[in-house]
Formats: structure tokens, C-alpha cells, sequence
């Protein structure tokens, strides 16, 4: 899948995901942190957007993928985190869309 075409639909997941939340848009670029900038965003904000993300990506490439809500996060700017690592950087959009990527790789 096409990192630009992934930036686009991650953001699109986003601003769908506010919309039905109640939640006036935001600004969102490739550079936006969800978890930290975005009104009411957390964790299980992040799962909701993957999970719908999953089903576009599985549709398009006709593949089933599997994403973590760890994608959102990083280990000081080096890794998407595993586990139950506790510490955490919000990541970028371009950022997520980078461990997404590298999920789809496997």
C-alpha cells in the first residue's frame, strides 16, 4: 500500500472518528500527534480508528492485517513499543503510518 494513500486514509479514519464522536474537527496533517493534539483522542480512540483502518486495508489489498494500538507510540523515538511498556512518545500521523507499514511488510 502507498504510504501517501495510507497518510490520507489514517487521517480520514480520524476526522470520521470525531465526527461520529461528537467532536468538532481538527486540523490533522501528516504531522498532527492524535494522542496529545486532537480533543479527547486516546488509546482507545487509536483502537477504534485501526480497527476501522483494518477493514479498508483488508478490502484493498485482500489481505487481513492485524494493528496494535502501539503503533500510536514510541520508545524515545526508536520503535513502536511491545508489550505492556508503560512510558510512552505519542507518535505523528507519518509516524504511525511508517509501523503500519512495516506490519503490512511481515
Amino acid at each position: 500500500m502507498d504510504k501517501t494513500l495510507l497518510i490520507n486514509l489514517l487521517i480520514d479514519k480520524i476526522m470520521e472518528n470525531q465526527r461520529l464522536n461528537g467532536i468538532s474537527e481538527s486540523f490533522i496533517n501528516n504531522l498532527t500527534k492524535p494522542i496529545g493534539e486532537l480533543a479527547a483522542f486516546d488509546s482507545l480512540t487509536a483502537m477504534e480508528v485501526l480497527v476501522s483502518l483494518e477493514c479498508v486495508i483488508t478490502t484493498e489489498t485482500g489481505e487481513s492485517c492485524e494493528l496494535d494500538v502501539s503503533l500510536f507510540f514510541t520508545d524515545k523515538g526508536r520503535k513502536a513499543l511491545g508489550g505492556k511498556t508503560l512510558t510512552h512518545k505519542s507518535l505523528t500521523v507519518e509516524d504511525i503510518v511508517d509501523n503500519i507499514l512495516n506490519v503490512l511488510k511481515k
